[in-house]
Formats: structure tokens, sequence, C-alpha cells
């Protein structure tokens, strides 16, 4: 068993663990095996770590998504996006665990070193179900800073009918413009100040493969200012539909 950087040929064992991984907690939030291959912030796969066996077996993994500002302070806090997989119920889960989350670290501080960054807080995004790498995060000195409801709506039931309000016009964008990113960002952060969003962050969005079919329904005032926002995400292989960032001014 050993660690190294993960290579566009691992992708059919990448696609396995995710299997495996997915069979043990099915709500876990997974990107398709195809974004952590080709993702351009994973940088020739330099931020993004494997455990595998001998025969090349996808053991663990481990990905990082940097999102630091580098036009700003030293002192301004940068976030790092990780990771940290263990195969489910595998007899070494704890060995793979530290031996990636020590590899983590090593780049947190080569980040550090290259971009000046004194002030780098690494962040995952997890459901409760993970709970076995969940824990090894608490262990680790993680702490939870954000939780997010997850709720669902039977559409069979009836929507009811409501009436536009006077003036506004409601518009699909793919927010593909730097002015209708730059609109989508303004609202979004004063509508959820405590957790504001960058430019980096909705980039990240945008080169997602959910967005590859999703969209931003925005609601835009007579003056043609953006005003509201949701986003719509279908998921075909559960017939069924996503929406996020519900925002109003």
């Amino acid at each position: 068993m050993k660690i190294r950087n993960y290579q566009e040929t691992d992708l059919p064992e990448l696609a396995s663990f995710f299997t495996l991984y997915l069979e043990k907690y099915p709500d876990a939030k997974l990107n398709s095996p195809e974004f952590y291959t080709y993702h351009p912030l994973l940088k020739g796969k330099d931020n993004t770590f494997c455990m595998v066996d001998a025969d090349q077996k996808i053991l663990g993994f481990a990905p990082m998504f940097p999102v630091l500002i580098t036009d700003g302070p030293a002192t301004q806090l940068n976030d790092i996006w990780t990771i940290i997989l263990a195969c489910p119920d595998h007899k070494q889960a704890e060995a793979i665990h530290e031996i990636l989350f020590a590899r983590v670290c090593e780049r947190v501080d080569e980040f550090k070193s290259e971009y000046h960054a004194h002030q780098i807080r690494l962040a995952s995004d997890m459901m409760v179900s993970q709970k076995a790498d969940i824990d090894y995060l608490l262990g680790k000195g993680f702490k939870p800073f954000e939780r997010m409801f997850v709720m669902n709506r039977d559409t069979s039931q009836g929507i009811p009918s409501i009436s536009m309000p006077d003036g506004v016009v409601l518009r699909q964008s793919k927010l593909e413009s730097e002015e209708e990113q730059s609109a989508y960002l303004k609202v979004y952060n004063a509508s959820f100040p405590q957790n504001q969003k960058s430019v980096e962050d909705l980039k990240f969005l945008l080169h997602s493969p959910i967005w590859e079919t999703g969209c931003a329904l925005c609601a835009y005032s007579a003056s043609n200012e953006l005003i509201g926002s949701i986003l719509v995400y279908p998921d075909g292989q559960n017939n069924a539909g996503i929406v996020d960032d519900v925002m109003v001014l």
C-alpha cells in the first residue's frame, strides 16, 4: 500500500472506488470520476492523491481544490476544499486516512510557501451519513462551521400558481458572461453576508458536471437589475430535480 498522485489512467479504478463508497454512503457528496480527473484546479494532479495497493487498486482518495486570494493581503483567510476518503470497512482504513491527511497537510505548506498565504483553512463538505470520514476529520481538529438542510418535495402534489409581481421578469441564465456572474455574486453576497462567495467559488460551480444541465432562474426588476435567483439542476438518474442558493433581495 502506497500513496501517489492521481493520474488520468486511474479513472476506471476511481470509478470502481466511488461505486464501492456509494454503496456504503448512497448520499455522499461526490462528483463524477471525470470531474476529479479533468478539473483545471487539480493542476496536473499535483492536488490529488490516492492510496493504492500492489495491483494499483485505489483504497483511498484525497483531492484538494484551492480557493486562494492571490491579490489580497497575506493575512486574509484562504480556503482549500478537500475530502479524505478511505475504502469503507477496509481493515487499514485508519492508516489510509493518516497517510492521505499527512500528504494533504504537506501540500497546504507548499501552498503557503508558493502564494505567501499565511491563513489557510482546510474545509470539507460531507453528508452526515459519512460518519467514519467525518469522525476522522473531527479527530484531526476540524470543526463544523456551516450546516445545510437538504429537503425534498413530492411534485406529484399540486404546486400553487402564484402571479408574478408587476415589473418583475423571470429569465433562465447559464451565468456565462462576467457581467452576469458579477450581478449574481452581488445579490448572493448581500443575501448571505456570513457565507460570501468569491468569483473562484462561482467558477468552480460553473465548471462542474452538474452545471452542464443546470441553470439559474433569475428575477429581474423593471430596470433589468437582478433581484433574485434560484439554481436548478435536473437529476435524471433519480427522476428528480435539485434547487439551491434561493435568494431574494
